[in-house]
């Protein structure tokens, strides 16, 4: 199963490399979907246990043993909105099936106006997943994404594919592998930019499991391919009987400072149900010595 793994991820960036060239655009694919992941930094490759994981690591859906729909709404820098919809089925015997759609739009229509006539900005996407279980140690899965731009008078649309792997050491130690946004470029008149092309790996340790109280710490570093840059971040989760949780996170990223993130959780069970509320936190300290904020929450419903 380690060869396979090794396999995979050598050829993935294989391929990576040889697609991406020039700046991505897209960029509602580099935003944080879910309170829970966003509040530990996005470290999300390797722990892939909610319905959020579908945006993280589309193998992970296969850890939902339920149906569950989420909803999420992002309250992001620079007047961006973000609403996000999720949803798993798992199918006895075939895998689990997932679907994704984010809407993302600026408040303020890009400052923005073009002789008193304001623009109009939006993102809406659109993935379909599937993951399946190899053995109790090895899970797979994959995504289909379209997404649909508009700006101003302008729209185009792009395709693309996620990939993802998730293998389990053991009871206490997981290791993830993802490429993201392999696909077409959006044009918009004689421009074109590619999606942000994506390959990330990641692993999750839980640490302690005693008496109801457990914590689980993560690791993650993404590379975009296209941009050429690179993102590393810590997440840590404390669950108290899985009912209460506290996440803190810190990611390195580009232009930014700060990339401390906190949040909690709390979960919920009514008759059959399993309701679940987050919060997260995300300060941002630019280079250029702006703050910023953003505020996002989710909510989830298992049955």
């Amino acid at each position: 199963m380690k060869r396979i793994f090794i396999i995979f991820a050598v050829t993935l960036l294989m391929i990576m490399n040889l697609m991406a060239i020039g700046e991505s655009g897209g960029s509602i694919f580099n935003f944080n979907a879910g309170a829970r992941a966003a509040s530990m930094a996005g470290v999300f490759i390797a722990k892939a246990d909610d319905v959020n994981t579908i945006f993280y690591n589309p193998a992970g859906m296969v850890n939902i043993g339920s149906y569950e729909l989420g909803f999420t709404y992002d309250k992001n820098i620079a007047d961006i909105r973000n609403a996000i919809v999720t949803f798993v089925a798992p199918i006895q015997e075939i895998g689990s099936i997932g679907i994704g759609i984010i809407h993302s739009t600026i408040q303020r229509d890009i400052n923005n106006s073009i002789e008193g006539e304001a623009i109009k900005v939006y993102d809406l996407a659109g993935i379909l997943g599937y993951s399946y279980a190899i053995t109790k140690e090895l899970l797979i899965g994959g995504n289909i994404k379209y997404l649909n731009s508009q700006l101003g008078e302008y729209s185009s649309w792009a395709m693309g594919i996620d990939i993802g792997v998730l293998y389990y050491l053991n009871k206490n130690i997981s290791l993830g592998l993802v490429g993201q946004n392999i696909g077409t470029g959006i044009k918009f008149d004689s421009e074109e930019t590619k999606l942000p092309i994506k390959a990330g790996l990641g692993a999750n340790y839980e640490a302690i499991n005693i008496e109801g109280h457990t914590v689980t710490i993560g690791s993650d570093i993404r590379y975009n391919f296209v941009d050429n840059y690179m993102e590393t971040g810590i997440g840590v989760e404390y669950l108290y009987n899985e009912m209460f949780g506290i996440r803190l996170g810190y990611m390195l990223e580009a232009n930014s400072l700060n990339g401390l993130t906190a949040g909690a959780g709390v979960k919920s069970v009514v008759d059959d149900m399993v309701l679940r509320f987050d919060y997260a936190f995300l300060p941002k300290l630019w280079q250029e010595g702006d703050f910023d904020s953003s505020h996002m929450i989710s909510f989830s419903v298992a049955f």
